[in-house]
């Protein structure tokens, strides 16, 4: 395992995730990472409403090896990826809330060179 997989966040131990999504617990993005509080993995809430920049700020200095969050948020995070802006390697990386479209997908993908995983609907021409 490398390094920062190790870390839950500056000057913490544990396994850690960076679960970027909504501010508020209303919504279940916001309520999950308190309802898990306590569990072997620490879910880092980075609100989705911050300026992008901030998000990736945090992002960068978490160093989380997982990242969670919705499609388009991953997808503008891709491309901050791909800029050089965001110097994170996840060993793995999960969308919710919406749906993950093909281009996404293939964003995230490249950008990140992580296994992802979808836990929101697929598109009806992925259902076969």
């Amino acid at each position: 395992m490398r390094p920062s997989a190790a870390r839950r966040g500056p000057g913490q131990a544990g396994l850690a995730a960076a679960f970027v999504g909504a501010a508020s617990p209303v919504h279940a993005t916001g309520f999950a990472p308190q309802i898990l509080a306590g569990s072997p993995v620490a879910f880092h809430p980075v609100p989705v409403t911050l300026p992008l920049a901030d998000i990736v700020a945090r992002l960068n200095e978490l160093q989380a090896p997982f990242l969670f969050g919705c499609p388009s948020m991953l997808a503008r995070l891709a491309g901050e990826q791909q800029a050089g802006r965001l110097r994170i390697s996840p060993l793995g990386v999960t969308s919710t809330s919406e749906t993950l479209l093909p281009a996404d997908a293939a964003a995230i993908s490249s950008a990140f060179g992580a296994p992802w995983s979808i836990r929101s609907p697929l598109p009806r021409a992925w259902s076969g």
